[in-house]
């Protein structure tokens, strides 16, 4: 069964109308709405966000990871053949080649954090 993410944006708007709706018709409740439509459903959000970004990066990696690993296969496959074939010269140049190509596969990966629009509210103090 697909998994289909929230639409985070729709649900703001619900949350924002439902407290225009409760604050205005059952004034009683404005605390308790405040509360869920102010603070509670705007950080939710930005927590949702936040694991899809951080999720992404993940993948991301993970894929990264996986290229390089290819990679490192491939030349070594070509390292063995040239070494069978038993050209020294070219062998030696190839593993240096090789070398020069495994160190790039190690240099670290830039990380990043996304904050979300609502999150950087929630921040600042401000509320749409």
């Amino acid at each position: 069964m697909p998994h289909d993410p929230l639409d985070l944006a729709a649900i703001l708007t619900r949350a924002a109308h439902l407290y225009e709706y409760a604050t205005t018709t059952v004034p009683q409740v404005q605390d308790d709405f405040d509360q869920l439509s102010g603070t509670d459903v705007p950080r939710m959000a930005a927590e949702i966000r936040r694991l899809r970004a951080d999720l992404a990066a993940e993948q991301a990696q993970h894929q990264f990871t996986l290229r390089q690993r290819n990679n490192r296969s491939r030349r070594l496959l070509h390292l063995r053949g040239l070494a069978k074939a038993g050209d020294s010269n070219v062998l030696i140049a190839a593993a240096q080649d090789t070398l020069a190509a495994s160190r790039d596969d190690h240099r670290p990966a830039v990380e990043t954090h996304v904050v979300a629009d609502d999150e950087l509210a929630l921040q600042e103090g401000h509320r749409d």
